[in-house]
């Protein structure tokens, strides 16, 4: 990751207006393909404090609602009246492979949508990061270099085997009918959160330099962690639907930790 991150930064340099820089990537053949309800496109990247006080000082937000970046692979679950009729991944970033059968078997996917006990009529799409626990890994799949690599592997198998050792975290959502249940970031996450989503740590900033220390404080807690995570995701409390429809939105960033360790290491 630490190398391909450097030759993407390099290529961004020489030439910024490069078509493989807006390209997200392509899936298998093995499943039917299904297009997104939310665009998933590919993040802008800061690999140090530098490159992202840079991007800070050109949004100038009043503050920054900061996440884990989750190490794991991209699925949209897509809702109709409140019920999962497709698990699409990430594919080019418009269309990806229809996993569903798989991902009604891991750990935090949600068949239908209850509130209080109440069933929900949202019709949309809800993201997150499929990801494979350390225990997980330790116990059943350590032949596997990392846990990211195992999840990948188990997530695209055509008979689902092993599906149930992976776990959904979950991040984004839009909806695609009717009124949005939440009006901001923050309203997004509780909202999933309240469904029963399993969702990561949210943080607000009120500086670049708090932005920073709490980088520096994740970094430290990084191994005790459940799962991998490989930087932090900025992003401003406002939904702004035009970026996010950008193949690379321009209005959050994804603040890696890896270039610095390899550096280091």
């Amino acid at each position: 990751d630490a190398d391909f991150d450097a030759l993407w930064d390099e290529l961004k340099n020489l030439d910024a207006e490069n078509p493989l820089l807006k390209k997200v990537g392509a899936d298998s053949v093995t499943f039917a393909k299904a297009r997104h309800i939310m665009p998933m496109g590919s993040q802008e990247k800061a690999a140090d404090a530098e490159q992202f006080s840079a991007w800070a000082m050109r949004r100038n937000y009043s503050e920054y609602l900061v996440e884990y970046k989750l190490d794991g692979a991209s699925l949209e679950l897509q809702y109709a009246d409140g019920r999962l009729v497709r698990a699409v991944t990430r594919g080019d970033g418009t269309i990806g492979d229809d996993i569903t059968a798989n991902a009604r078997k891991m750990n935090g996917v949600i068949p239908v949508l209850m509130d209080d006990g109440v069933p929900l009529s949202y019709t949309g799409g809800v993201r997150g990061e499929v990801i494979m626990t350390h225990a997980v890994h330790a116990a059943h799949f350590s032949d596997k270099a990392n846990c990211r690599n195992a999840a990948n592997g188990l997530m695209k198998r055509k008979d689902g085997v092993g599906s149930e050792n992976l776990t959904l975290i979950a991040y984004d959502a839009l909806a695609a009918a009717g009124d949005s249940p939440f009006s901001d970031e923050a309203e997004k996450l509780a909202w999933l959160k309240k469904l029963g989503f399993s969702t990561a740590p949210l943080r607000i900033c009120k500086s670049v330099q708090e932005v920073l220390d709490y980088r520096a404080h994740v970094m430290e807690i990084r191994s005790s962690l459940d799962y991998d995570i490989d930087g932090l995701v900025i992003k401003e409390r406002q939904i702004n639907l035009e970026d996010l429809s950008r193949a690379r939105p321009e209005r959050q960033i994804a603040f890696k930790f890896s270039l610095e360790e390899a550096v280091t290491a």
